[in-house]
C-alpha cells in the first residue's frame, strides 16, 4: 500500500461520491433508519460534489483525497468554521470518509493531518468537527487524533431525520 494524499480537483468528484456513500452507508447503519441510509446515492453526491470543487478556493473549501495506486480510497474536506458561535480564527473539517476496506491502516489518519496542518498554515488557531453523538468509532479516532468533545451538543433535522451531534475541538 502507497497512499498519496493530494489536493482534489474537479475530475475527482465522482471517485468522492461513490467512496462518500459507500463510507456513509457502512458508518451509518443502524444509526439512521435504512431509508434515510437508501437515499444517498453517488450520483446526488456527485453533483454535490462537482458544485464544490468547481470553485473550491472562492468557498473556502479545501479537500483532498487519498490515493492507492491511482485510486481514490478516502478524502477529507475543511475551510473556515461554519459554526456560527466560533471565532473566526477557528478552521473546521467538514467531512472525513474512507472506503470502509481502509479503516485502520492510517489513511485517515493522514487525510487528518494534512487537513490540520493546511489549517495552521492558513492561519487558523482552532480546529473543530462535529460528529454523530452514537458514532463510537469515530469519536475514538478524533480522540487520537488530538480532538476532544468541549461539551457542545446540536441536534440536527436532515430532512425529517433528527440526530445529535456534538461539537470535538483542537488547538493548532
Amino acid at each position: 500500500m502507497s497512499i498519496k494524499i493530494r489536493r482534489a480537483g474537479l475530475d475527482d468528484a465522482l471517485s468522492i461520491a461513490k467512496v462518500h456513500v459507500a463510507a456513509w452507508r457502512a458508518a451509518y447503519e443502524g444509526l439512521f433508519d435504512g431509508a434515510a441510509i437508501a437515499r444517498r446515492s453517488v450520483e446526488i453526491r456527485e453533483d454535490q460534489w462537482r458544485r464544490g470543487l468547481a470553485w473550491p478556493e472562492e468557498r473556502g473549501l479545501l479537500v483532498w483525497v487519498a490515493e492507492d495506486e491511482g485510486q481514490i480510497v478516502g478524502f477529507i474536506s475543511a475551510g473556515p468554521g461554519e459554526d456560527a458561535t466560533a471565532p473566526s480564527a477557528v478552521g473546521e473539517v467538514y467531512t472525513l470518509y474512507l472506503e470502509p476496506s481502509r479503516i485502520g491502516q492510517g489513511v485517515g489518519r493522514a487525510l487528518m493531518l494534512e487537513s490540520l496542518d493546511e489549517l495552521k498554515r492558513r492561519g487558523f488557531t482552532e480546529a473543530i468537527l462535529w460528529v454523530l453523538a452514537d458514532n463510537t468509532r469515530a469519536r475514538r479516532f478524533y480522540e487520537a487524533a488530538g480532538l476532544s468533545w468541549d461539551g457542545t451538543e446540536r441536534i440536527k433535522d436532515r430532512n425529517g431525520w433528527k440526530h445529535r451531534d456534538v461539537r470535538y475541538r483542537r488547538s493548532l
